[in-house]
């Protein structure tokens, strides 16, 4: 039998056992809440593709807008600094004729495949440049007299601290991510 004098001790008992209790349990299924590192920089580059993506349908659309609206005598280049004036942070790229036609970052990362383009180019990639990892998303410019013409959407997307373990991406882990067409 207990006594009142020890009463508050199995009180303290009780508590004590129920909270590692509810500490074992969230040990064991942490990972399943998305409290682990590895999810929340999933769930940031994940959203830092998908805006990459965007990006890419809205400089397409804004340019094929460009094409149709001749009439009122403003060119593709007008449209291309209004489009990256609204999207400072998007990196594009533009190639036609076996050369780059337009980089509104120039200096900040190239790829020699990009440039010049082939028939078949469109798709995706992540790379690597020092610590910084980065995305892009390309695609043939159709609607162009020339089959040589290309874009190339792409931006950073995670940087690797000092003594962090480096992310490794794949175009496999990326294809799962459900992207906006």
């Amino acid at each position: 039998m207990v006594g009142k004098q020890n009463i508050r001790w199995y009180a303290v008992w009780v508590v004590a056992f129920i909270v590692l209790l509810l500490c074992k349990t969230y040990e064991q299924f942490y990972v399943s809440f998305g409290h682990s590192h590895s999810h929340q920089v999933h769930t940031f580059v994940q959203s830092k593709v998908s805006e990459i993506y965007q990006a890419k349908e809205k400089f397409l659309s804004a340019l094929d807008k460009s094409k149709h609206s001749s009439s009122q005598g403003e060119s593709i280049s007008h449209w291309i600094n209004q489009f990256t004036d609204q999207h400072p942070d998007t990196y594009i790229l533009v190639c036609g004729e076996g050369r780059i036609t337009y980089w509104n970052h120039a200096g900040s990362s190239f790829i020699n495949h990009w440039c010049p383009c082939n028939n078949s180019q469109a798709g995706f990639e992540f790379y690597q440049i020092g610590s910084q990892n980065f995305f892009a998303v390309y695609q043939n410019l159709e609607s162009t007299q020339r089959t040589d013409s290309c874009v190339i959407v792409y931006g950073p997307i995670f940087q690797t601290e000092k003594n962090q373990s480096p992310l490794i991406l794949t175009n496999q882990k990326i294809a799962k991510i459900k992207c906006p067409s």
